[in-house]
């Protein structure tokens, strides 16, 4: 019997190929896989030389003789060539240095890939040795650019990252934004983990610049969820209440980002203590606010002139209630805002111009209940509009993008005066809503008079009641015809 077998057809034996070392050159090629090598250029496919070549020819002054795949194949095996030469690697480390002194590119991928290594990122193939070498060769970089060497200089040290966070304030940068500067990796462990310094450095500076404010905000919106609540903590527990009234914008961000009334808020992340704190922050810096706006107007006014007298009285009166305001709007005629706005340091709106007299008012939310406060004019009154009885009140006094004085009238509301005694009756007006002034107040602001927690400021007597009565009257009048041209103007803007 014959068996017949399939003629076997084997391929031709082909030479083993660099596979490794074919995908480092087209890396080369590739800024985008291999960001430290920008600016390279074309790259010889020439395979490299043996490490111990290259390494004779840097040591001998001869680094001329190294191409770039060269170098990017010894930058990437001296790991492995020092741990078989150990005797050799500081020495071939120290050449590489002092070769990158006078060489841009090599000075770049050795900065780049000391980032990395560092910072504990991506740092396999980076020699321990080049590391050691580098504070001694770091002057040598001074003149051309000292940032990247004192970025890798803190990178360096114990406490890298409150070390880049230090830099990164002093640059008024986020730590992204100084590595990306000094043309270093920014995506690095080390620049999330600076974060959590950035509160401390923010205290420890006295909140002194708008750009470290700025900064801080910044840097606050770029931290994970878990840095953002502890920074808050810290800032809550460490800044008093008093400095807090001049950081009406970071008081701002956290009313809306942790503010109790604000929806999907972090409020019930922070802690007691800070919840406490943030109320106080978020009371007095409104309150500061609607301070500063008086203040600047006063500035503007002669002293001998009625409205100044008017105007310390609304200040003056306000200042008990400074820990019961959430938050503040302030709206300005435009004449107003020209003279005034560059003065105020927080945003403010325009009031559309509907004929009225003109006055500046402010909006102070009391929580369950929104007070307009109008300045000057024929009525000047102060409006009250309980939140529950009108449930869309909030978005229209704080939401609504255009308001004017005859609209806001038109809301309605209960109204008080500004006539004589006003303070007293306002009081305990405001009191009979539930609104009281700051917890331990013994002398009322603004009439210099004792206060009781439970009966409110003394009566006045018959005399000036009956005299009360008498500007009342007046004054009635006019808010009555006030508000009848409000709604008659509103109802023709909706007709």
């Amino acid at each position: 019997m014959k068996f017949h077998f399939r003629r076997l057809s084997i391929p031709p034996v082909s030479e083993q190929q660099p596979i490794k070392l074919a995908e480092l050159a087209s890396k080369l090629n590739d800024p985008s896989a291999y960001p430290e090598l920008d600016n390279l250029g074309e790259i010889s496919a020439t395979p490299p030389r043996p490490l111990d070549e290259i390494f004779t020819d840097i040591q001998n002054g001869q680094a001329d003789r190294v191409s770039l795949l060269d170098w990017a194949f010894c930058l990437y095996n001296k790991i492995d060539w020092d741990r078989e030469n150990p005797t050799q690697s500081r020495q071939t480390s120290e050449a590489i240095w002092e070769e990158s002194t006078r060489n841009y590119w090599l000075k770049n991928v050795l900065f780049w890939r000391l980032a990395l290594y560092l910072s504990n990122s991506n740092s396999d193939n980076f020699a321990p040795s080049l590391a050691d070498c580098f504070p001694d060769f770091a002057l040598c970089f001074a003149d051309q650019g000292f940032l990247p060497v004192k970025i890798l200089l803190k990178l360096s040290k114990n406490e890298s990252a409150r070390e880049l966070a230090q830099l990164s304030w002093q640059h008024l940068l986020t730590p992204e934004e100084l590595l990306n500067t000094a043309q270093l990796p920014s995506m690095i462990p080390t620049a999330n983990a600076a974060l959590d310094y950035i509160a401390n450095f923010f205290i420890a500076e006295k909140y002194s610049t708008i750009n470290q404010l700025d900064l801080l905000i910044k840097l606050l919106n770029q931290m994970s969820v878990e840095q953002q609540i502890r920074a808050v903590e810290t800032l809550l527990s460490k800044v008093p209440t008093e400095i807090s009234k001049t950081l009406s914008k970071l008081v701002e961000w956290l009313r809306l980002n942790y503010g109790p009334r604000t929806a999907n808020s972090l409020w019930h992340q922070l802690s007691p203590a800070a919840k406490l704190a943030l109320t106080k922050w978020i009371h007095a810096a409104s309150y500061r606010d609607f301070e500063r706006l008086v203040d600047v107007l006063l500035a503007h006014l002669n002293p001998d002139n009625k409205q100044h007298n008017q105007l310390s009285r609304r200040r003056d009166f306000w200042s008990n209630y400074s820990e019961r305001f959430e938050r503040i709007r302030i709206l300005l005629p435009q004449e107003s805002a020209n003279t005034l706005g560059s003065h105020l340091q927080r945003d403010v709106d325009i009031l559309d111009d509907d004929g009225s007299e003109a006055t500046e008012i402010c909006i102070f939310d009391f929580g369950d209940y929104f007070v307009v406060e109008f300045f000057r004019g024929k009525g000047s009154e102060i409006r009250l509009f309980k939140h529950h009885q009108q449930p869309d009140i909030e978005q229209k006094l704080f939401d609504s993008p255009t308001l004017s004085i005859k609209k806001l009238r038109s809301f309605g509301g209960e109204v008080h005066d500004h006539v004589y005694l006003w303070l007293t009756a306002c009081e305990k007006w405001l009191r009979d809503f539930g609104i009281c002034p700051n917890s331990g107040t013994k002398i009322f602001k603004g009439l210099g008079a004792r206060y009781d927690e439970n009966t409110g400021l003394p009566t006045p007597s018959i005399e000036q009641r009956q005299d009360r009565e008498k500007h009342l009257m007046r004054w009635r009048w006019e808010i009555e015809k006030l508000e009848r041209e409000a709604k008659s103007y509103c109802k023709n803007i909706i007709n």
